[in-house]
């Protein structure tokens, strides 16, 4: 069929995607949505319940999301091969909208990333998350991340002093315990797109795999982050 009706859902991935870049490329029969910003430290990977049946691409995301709340019950048909025709489920509203063109889309990647080595995870409620967050846009923080301190883990947002470099104001909340030292942290814009329970899978490389419901995603750490994790124990070979 050359209708496809997007979900709730779907509309709410979307409008996570325009917070990391502007464009996007949805392939022909794929699931699944892939977006990287433009100073490439954030690559998302969301699955979807729909698929289309022509590779459509979107300049300008926002504009796009916009458009498709003009229409009540929007239905996007894909017929022609430049432009689809968003119109009611009725037929009474009908608006036409170009695709972008695909060498301007700099939002795609077909790069499967991997971590180099998973060094820490840490797992984080919904409230949780919410509430750093929730404190990090009130004080106008500027980086959110984990602390250790006497062996408790911390999730954190704070800002700090361009001067000498220490903390200012910042908000924590205990989220786990751990045997290692690091201070790991985020910009807090890398971390706005999450939303419910999340489990952050860190590596000492300072990347990290950050699984939130049905996305993924890969985001780099920081570059001042610090750490200090215990060897692991090798077992013996057997003979």
């Amino acid at each position: 069929m050359s209708e496809v009706k997007f979900s709730a859902e779907t509309l709410a991935v979307l409008k996570k995607l325009q917070k990391i870049n502007q464009c996007l490329k949805i392939n022909k029969d794929s699931t699944q949505l892939t977006s990287m910003n433009e100073s490439k430290t954030i690559a998302a990977y969301i699955e979807i319940s729909e698929t289309l049946p022509r590779t459509f691409c979107v300049y300008d995301l926002a504009e796009f999301i916009t458009v498709l709340g003009v229409i009540e019950n929007p239905v996007v048909d894909f017929s022609n091969d430049k432009f689809v025709v968003i119109k009611s489920e009725n037929g009474s509203q009908k608006l036409r909208y170009m695709d972008g063109e695909e060498g301007l889309i700099n939002s795609y990647t077909d790069k499967k990333f991997t971590l180099p080595s998973e060094d820490l995870q840490i797992k984080v409620t919904g409230p949780q998350l919410k509430s750093v967050l929730s404190a990090a846009g009130a004080l106008k923080l500027e980086y959110v991340g984990f602390k250790s301190d006497n062996g408790k883990v911390f999730l954190s947002a704070f800002a700090r002093n361009n001067g000498d470099g220490n903390d200012t104001n910042g908000y924590s909340i205990e989220v786990g315990e751990t045997d290692a030292t690091f201070n790991l942290y985020y910009k807090t814009e890398s971390l706005q797109i999450l939303d419910g329970e999340t489990t952050f899978t860190i590596s000492k490389k300072k990347i990290s795999m950050i699984e939130n419901g049905k996305a993924k995603y890969f985001v780099a750490l920081d570059a001042n982050s610090t750490s200090t994790f215990p060897e692991k124990e090798v077992e013996d070979e057997q003979e």
